[in-house]
């Protein structure tokens, strides 16, 4: 079963920042010099992403109907996201977030 948690797909999201000692990490979408929108995700143990995305759905799956194997965290879930090309990458993390800043 999939459930949608986010979802845009319109303009270009990147890979900000990884940091693999505090397990956190960061994509962000970029609309104008004071506006962003920050799509964070900590407790991240396992990660298959481009760094540049053209627009993002963002989905929680079973971990046990996903395409990947390893099960680092013991986690249910995992996340899955589909760019608006049709690229499909996990992430594998106890927490997401959206921030609008």
């Amino acid at each position: 079963m999939e459930t949608l948690l986010y979802s845009d797909t319109e303009g270009e999201y990147f890979l900000l920042d990884y940091s693999p000692s505090h397990s956190e990490m960061i994509i962000r979408k970029i609309k104008g010099r004071e506006y962003n929108i920050d799509l964070f995700f900590k407790a991240v143990y396992n990660i298959n992403l481009n760094t540049k995305l053209k627009g993002i759905n963002i989905f929680k799956v079973d971990r046990n109907e996903s395409l990947t194997t390893s099960n680092f965290a013991d986690r249910k879930y995992i996340l899955k996201i589909i760019d608006s090309d049709g690229f499909i990458c996990f992430i594998d993390a106890g927490l997401f977030v959206v921030f609008h800043k």
